[in-house]
């Protein structure tokens, strides 16, 4: 007669641990009663026998109370992490009802008709090229209308559809902008350069101009008005033919960070 194999090596060993208990348990009574010289014999064999016992039992109770104490941990992590979601949830709420709030209260106290919009969609490719938004021409958006990130300027509006637009933005590649130094009252051209950072151009060596000076539109253009916050100064170098200076204009925020934009409508 054959026997059948018994399971892996969790289940042998699990088999194993029963039967010594099992052992354990019918040897402890018998021991236990003996008395006299044969109870001294095996004196040291009821100690072994009792103290293996008792450390099986706490192992068990250990067992256990690591399983109840992981998946405790287990429930924890989960209920951290979803806190930590909704804090950010929360956060984000905040801080985009303080930007409709300054929006709103920048609409009533402002003598320009302007509209809101939401920025639906940015191309990580190109996202210092064009954004568009969720306003087209069933809104009134026309072309070339200014579009801003609150002071800042943003763009202007060069495609309409139906109930979208596309904004093409001053930081892109090969658009001029007419651009002032009020400080010093120096007058270049802005060219984007599809990133972060502009160039002002046409600036001679012998004009005075500063790093962190703040750079306005000149209002030399068919578009944007006079006096529109660009950005400021952060580099200052000599261009290759040392005629002129090699100006690197930044704004003042992250296009990632704008959700809501400033279109401001034809007088």
């Amino acid at each position: 007669m054959k026997f059948k194999k018994m399971g892996g090596p969790k289940k042998r060993l699990a088999y194993y641990i029963v039967s010594l208990i099992l052992v354990l348990l019918v040897l402890r009574g018998p021991l236990n009663s003996m008395e006299g010289p044969v109870g001294s014999v095996f004196f040291p064999v009821k100690v072994w026998v009792y103290q293996s016992t008792n450390k099986i039992k706490e192992g068990l109770s250990t067992l256990k109370n690591y399983n109840r104490i992981m998946q405790e941990n287990k429930e924890f992590k989960h209920e951290v992490a979803k806190l930590a979601i909704l804090e950010k949830q929360t956060e984000t709420l905040i801080e985009e009802n303080k930007r409709l709030h300054a929006l709103l209260d920048m609409k009533q106290n402002s003598k320009t008709a302007f509209k809101v919009a939401r920025i639906n969609f940015k191309d990580s490719l190109t996202y210092h090229e064009s954004v568009f938004i969720d306003l087209g021409e069933t809104d009134g958006i026309k072309k070339d209308m200014v579009v801003m990130a609150g002071k800042n300027l943003l763009g202007r509006v060069s495609k309409i559809y139906k109930d979208y637009s596309l904004v093409e933005l001053v930081t892109k590649g090969d658009v001029y902008t007419s651009v002032l130094s009020y400080k010093n009252e120096v007058l270049g051209v802005l060219k984007g350069e599809n990133s972060e950072l502009m160039t002002m151009e046409s600036v001679s060596v012998d004009k005075n101009i500063e790093v962190g000076e703040e750079i306005y539109t000149s209002g030399i253009s068919d578009i944007y008005p006079k006096g529109i916050y660009v950005g400021r100064v952060e580099s200052i170098g000599e261009s290759k033919n040392q005629l002129f200076k090699d100006i690197k204009i930044v704004q003042d925020f992250n296009i990632f960070d704008i959700n809501e934009v400033i279109i401001f409508e034809e007088e």
